[in-house]
């Protein structure tokens, strides 16, 4: 593995980490993360309209539509529990269990 990798596999650790810290001592909302998440979306959308992804999009088919909607109604709830979470639990105890829903949801999916 490059370095390069293990470096940005760091990073994302630590600022993922920093994240969801920030998110605790602010004591943020739901609406927050759909603002967060705008934000993103406003920010990344012109490095995706530079790689192809609406040539790519215009060919996805109605599976893949529905794929996403169900993915963001997910990831909608997920930030709603999360952001609840941290309302009323200890960082050091929510953001390990948020980490790990991952092992859960995935059985549960299949």
């Amino acid at each position: 593995m490059s370095p390069a990798v293990i470096v940005l596999v760091m990073a994302s650790c630590v600022l993922r980490a920093g994240w969801n810290l920030q998110v605790k001592r602010w004591s943020v909302s739901p609406a927050f993360f759909l603002r967060a998440t705008g934000l993103v979306t406003l920010v990344t959308a012109p490095v995706a309209a530079l790689v192809g992804a609406p040539a790519a999009m215009r060919h996805a088919s109605l599976t893949l539509w529905l794929c996403l909607l169900i993915t963001g109604v997910c990831m909608a709830g997920y930030y709603i529990c999360l952001a609840l979470a941290y309302r009323s639990g200890d960082v050091s105890v929510v953001y390990p269990l948020a980490r790990i829903s991952p092992l859960f949801v995935v059985p549960l999916a299949a």
